[in-house]
């Protein structure tokens, strides 16, 4: 079964100028009425390069006889299980790639959560595997449970995922182990870089990218005697709860923001969080 698209261009007067049809992963089928052959924005309505047949989504280029991008995906640490060049996951009629970056599905919404009277978790239809994984870890505690219910009803939009990569440095005799990171706002110049300022002079964001590390977490589990006991699961829950901090809590935002524009590293910036995500460890343990 083929599944594809159209795009018509009319003038004023409804006049068909030009239209095409279009396998899903923007393959032009066929093309009639073209009397406009300047027409350029075309599939998914970005600019199609009239000498190469390349689509430019804004970070790179992608070529729609393959279904592939000619570039590397900025954002590819997201999706650890998928090919950096991969379009839409593969998925081109439920999804779409807004900027060549991230996916979101068709109707441009972010995954759903749902704490049921049960106390268990109903996700959304577009919810990874990592997703789930991270809020079933954060709802073995009453704390993660807290900390869940904090990302389920923020203003913010917070992306979770879990990556394999270990991260590890020195510093003189100690060994810092990054177990997970946040990345306060996005990379859109255009969009301030998801940051804004309030009517009061603080600073808050619109979105935020949670990263749970599980090569970090697992070296730290052989290494530490701090997770003596518990699961890599029951540790990405208490990780996550760390990083939620970070992602979500707009007094502790604005004063990490505030710094940053400073030029200043703030030394108090990871003193709530690990609170946090000690209390989690040490519920985990009285259980």
């Amino acid at each position: 079964m083929h599944f594809f698209g159209n795009r018509v261009t009319i003038d004023t007067t409804g006049t068909v100028l030009n239209a095409q049809d279009y396998y899903a992963f923007g393959e032009i089928l066929r093309s009639y009425n073209n009397s406009s052959p300047n027409e350029r924005y075309d599939y998914t309505g970005k600019e199609r390069d009239t000498e190469s047949g390349l689509n430019y989504f804004g970070a790179r280029y992608y070529d729609s006889e393959i279904g592939r991008w000619l570039n590397v995906d900025p954002l590819a640490d997201k999706y650890p299980g998928w090919s950096p060049y991969n379009y839409c996951m593969n998925n081109p009629v439920n999804s779409v790639d807004p900027d060549g970056r991230k996916v979101v599905d068709s109707k441009n919404k972010e995954i759903s959560i749902v704490r049921q009277k049960d106390g268990t978790l109903k996700f959304g239809k577009n919810a990874t595997s990592a997703v789930k994984r991270i809020c079933n870890a954060l709802a073995m505690t009453k704390t993660g449970g807290l900390m869940l219910d904090q990302v389920v009803k923020s203003k913010i939009k917070v992306h979770l995922d879990i990556s394999d990569k270990t991260v590890i440095r020195k510093e003189g005799d100690k060994t810092i182990f990054r177990l997970g990171e946040t990345i306060q706002g996005n990379f859109n110049p255009k969009d301030n870089y998801g940051q804004f300022q309030n009517t009061n002079g603080s600073i808050g964001i619109k979105e935020a990218s949670i990263t749970i590390n599980e090569g970090s977490i697992n070296t730290f589990m052989e290494k530490s005697s701090k997770a003596a006991g518990l699961t890599v699961d029951q540790v990405i829950g208490a990780v996550a709860g760390h990083e939620i901090v970070h992602a979500t809590d707009e007094s502790e935002i604005n004063k990490d923001k505030q710094t940053q524009l400073k030029g200043e590293e703030r030394k108090d910036g990871e003193v709530k969080p690990k609170k946090v995500e000690n209390k989690i460890m040490d519920e985990l343990k009285e259980n």
